[in-house]
């Protein structure tokens, strides 16, 4: 039996798919069950390249977080053996009691001080008018308040800070930008605008990308941003037909 609609078209000869359309559906529901097959294909190749790329920068998360170790002050750890149970687990090895292990942090304040040097200056932005007429000066100066209002509404000088703090452990941070449409905004005439551009820092951990060689982001094939939620989370934030 084959269904035929004016998009696609779906065989289902000896098909053991439980999707498989039934005669009596509408042209309506087997394009909406085409695009729910599309979808698991979508999650499965979405989870085979996660896999890839967490199993790659393998030994990179290793040393991400022996550096964690260091900045908190646990100078004495190192990684378990390769045993059953405890691979990649950061343990602290056994002593003769009559060794003192005798721990000064230089490593906090090194990076304390790496961070102040990076915050020290506040991002700036300048709009170059476009000619000397007074209404292009206008429309430059306009710009530079914009980016004043974001920088102050929406704390981009703590996130700033946050992503410098996983640049200066790890080397390198992140910090994702994207449109909130379920976000209100509150007017200066006290009315209320559905929307906003959201900004959020990123950990190294979460980020996922498919050619470790490559240092511009931008010229990755794909970025997976990666967080471990709870199903109800996800349909309150996701799409409607999630």
């Amino acid at each position: 039996m084959s269904v035929t609609t004016s998009s696609s078209r779906i065989s289902t000869e000896n098909s053991t798919n439980t999707l498989a359309p039934d005669a009596s559906m509408s042209s309506l529901e087997i394009i909406q069950l085409n695009k729910q097959k599309d979808m698991r294909v979508l999650g499965e190749w979405v989870r085979t390249e996660y896999r890839k790329a967490k199993s790659a920068r393998q030994a990179i998360e290793r040393q991400w977080y022996l550096n964690m170790a260091f900045y908190q002050g646990r100078q004495w750890v190192a990684y378990a053996p390769q045993q059953a149970g405890i691979s990649n687990k950061l343990v602290i090895p056994p002593v003769p009691p009559y060794r003192v292990r005798s721990t000064v942090n230089r490593c906090r304040s090194v990076i304390r001080t790496e961070m102040s040097r990076l915050t020290s200056n506040k991002p700036n932005a300048s709009v170059v008018p476009a000619s000397s007429e007074d209404e292009d000066l206008f429309a430059a100066q306009a710009g530079e308040q914009v980016w004043e209002s974001i920088y102050a509404n929406h704390q981009l000088s703590t996130i700033f800070k946050r992503s410098i703090f996983w640049t200066t452990i790890c080397g390198t941070g992140f910090m994702k930008v994207w449109w909130d449409k379920n976000a209100v905004q509150n007017m200066p005439d006290g009315s209320e605008q559905n929307g906003d551009i959201k900004y959020a820092p990123v950990t190294p951990f979460h980020i996922f990308v498919h050619d470790l060689t490559e240092e511009e982001i931008e010229n990755q094939p794909f970025v997976i941003n990666a967080y471990t939620k709870t199903v109800d989370c996800c349909r309150q934030s996701s799409v409607e037909d999630f």
